[in-house]
């Protein structure tokens, strides 16, 4: 999607990602050189052709995420025209997995990383807030620019027989606390089902049906058909599956996280704290509001996705390129 938009602001772009599945070194594809990954922390192999293109003269470099060796490669990297290296981190630090490793690269590598970095682009106040604080990135090198969302309008969906169910969707992860919202569940007595998307290892009980992994047009369906959507975590780097629910119009029940607060709307979702009773609680509070309130909920998440346009967020990368550029 960036991609897109560094094409609608004429930028000439090159791309280079990994391939975990890839058979041979790098295959060249339009724009985009795909690298055989070797490991799941992306290292590769940087062979001849890799290298002739970091000695291509370029004017900007955006790097996606730090911590891994594509990423890491590109940061120290040095290139003929001196380009402004500008990071997106993803809030790499911020999770708990492969918890140690992390601990020990903070300590002794990233800061150094960041000293090479010319500018960060955040998703969300919260996650500057976080690279400032911890890593001591200078808030005035951190432009905050969202994810763009694109509304869903033009698909077609089935309408489900029966849509008195509150929607789960999410990863299998620890941070995910699907734990909380079973048991929760299981101690409510509701005339509703919870249907739970990205999950499959569990058993279907007292109204809970899990559909593991579905497809996009399915997922369409059960947006479109639930009551509201339920998103119980402890962390999360920016909720898009939150934008997702509002582009249908839907109430959203999700933890009390400041992030959250960040990008929705207050009067669009109901706020809980991470344990069995807050989510039981947020569950009755939904289930008492008349129909006209949940629409109502709805329709506020929905005009709430102004924000994230593609329009917007791209006149966004371009005042940050022009004012950075300038600079040089």
């Amino acid at each position: 999607s960036r991609n897109k938009i560094f094409h609608s602001l004429n930028y000439r772009t090159q791309i280079i990602t990994t391939d975990y599945q890839l058979t041979s070194t790098n295959c060249l594809e339009d724009e985009i050189v795909r690298c055989k990954q070797f490991s799941r922390y992306n290292v590769i192999y940087p062979n001849k052709k890799f290298l002739d293109i970091l000695k291509e003269s370029y004017d900007i470099i955006s790097i996606n995420q730090i911590g891994n060796f594509l990423s890491d490669f590109f940061i120290i990297s040095k290139n003929p025209n001196n380009p402004i290296k500008i990071l997106t981190p993803h809030m790499y630090f911020h999770t708990s997995k492969y918890g140690f490793a992390k601990k020990i690269y903070s300590g002794f590598i990233t800061k150094k990383l960041l000293r090479k970095i010319d500018h960060l682009i955040c998703f969300t106040k919260v996650e500057a807030k976080f690279w400032n604080k911890y890593f001591e990135f200078p808030i005035d090198k951190i432009t905050i620019i969202p994810h763009s969302f694109n509304f869903i309008n033009k698909i077609q969906y089935d309408r489900i027989e029966d849509h008195n169910f509150i929607l789960y969707i999410g990863r299998e992860a620890i941070n995910k606390r699907i734990d909380l919202l079973i048991e929760a569940w299981n101690n409510l007595n509701i005339n509703k089902k919870l249907i739970i998307v990205g999950v499959n290892s569990l058993e279907n009980h007292k109204n809970i049906h899990y559909k593991g992994i579905v497809s996009q047009k399915e997922k369409n369906n059960l947006l479109k058909n639930c009551s509201a959507l339920i998103l119980p975590t402890d962390f999360e780097a920016f909720g898009h599956v939150l934008l997702e629910a509002s582009s249908f119009k839907k109430p959203i029940l999700c933890s009390n996280l400041e992030i959250f607060s960040e990008i929705l709307n207050k009067d669009g979702y109901i706020g809980f704290e991470n344990n069995v009773n807050g989510i039981k609680q947020a569950i009755l509070k939904f289930n008492e509001y008349s129909e006209k309130e949940k629409e109502m909920m709805g329709e506020t998440n929905y005009i709430n996705l102004n924000r994230y346009t593609t329009e917007k967020i791209t006149a966004s990368y371009n005042d940050l390129f022009n004012r950075l550029l300038k600079k040089k």
